[in-house]
């Protein structure tokens, strides 16, 4: 079980490390079609950027708020 959950974890960071590479060309693919004809393919993408940022947004809050649970938690110890 363990071997296979490594395994997992391995295959996700690999896919992860893909996308995260292309993640300018898919932006810029965005920001194209936000300037096209049809507008609800831009309100689509318009959407997708700002979904995209207030996640961003959201993860920097958890992390900062993690380290420092994590620090207090040290503290104590």
């Amino acid at each position: 079980r363990t071997l296979y959950m490594e395994a997992r974890r391995l295959a996700v960071q690999r896919a992860m490390s893909r996308t995260q590479a292309v993640t300018s060309e898919a932006v810029e693919t965005l920001r194209e079609v936000m300037k096209c004809a049809i507008p609800s393919a831009r309100v689509a993408a318009a959407k997708a950027i700002l979904d995209f940022a207030i996640k961003g947004i959201q993860i920097d809050d958890l992390e900062q708020r993690l380290s420092e649970l994590e620090s207090k938690l040290a503290e104590q110890r």
